[in-house]
C-alpha cells in the first residue's frame, strides 16, 4: 500500500512538474514552483526507496495523466450540462412570454 501511495503521489507531482516546465504555470493545489519541485523530489525518493522501478514510475505518470484527463472531461461535461439547462430555461421563458426576436422592440 505504501508503494502504491508513493507512486500515485509521485505521478501527480511529476505531471504537475511536467506541465509547469512546459508552460510555466503552476496548477491549482500547488503553492508555487518550489512546492512542485520539492514534492516531486520527495515522492520520487520515497517511491524508489520502496523499490519502484522506472517502468512503474512511468506508469504512475500515465495514470496521473489519465485521471487528470478524466477530471477535465467531467468538468467540461458539467459546464455543458449547466449551459444546456440555462438555454432550456431561457427557451421556456421566451415561450412563456411569447418572445419573438424578429419583432422585439430592443
Amino acid at each position: 500500500m505504501m508503494e502504491e501511495e508513493a507512486l500515485r503521489s509521485y505521478g501527480a507531482a511529476a505531471l504537475a512538474r511536467e506541465r509547469m516546465t512546459a508552460d510555466g504555470m503552476v496548477e491549482p493545489g500547488w503553492s508555487g514552483p518550489a512546492d512542485v519541485q520539492n514534492s516531486f523530489a520527495s515522492w520520487y525518493g520515497s517511491a524508489t526507496r520502496l523499490g519502484a522501478t522506472a517502468e512503474e514510475l512511468d506508469n504512475a505518470v500515465e495514470v496521473a495523466r489519465a485521471e487528470r484527463k478524466a477530471k477535465l472531461i467531467e468538468e467540461e461535461n458539467e459546464v455543458l450540462a449547466r449551459d444546456a439547462l440555462q438555454a432550456g430555461l431561457l427557451n421556456e421563458v421566451a415561450a412563456a412570454i411569447d418572445y419573438d426576436p424578429g419583432i422585439a422592440p430592443w
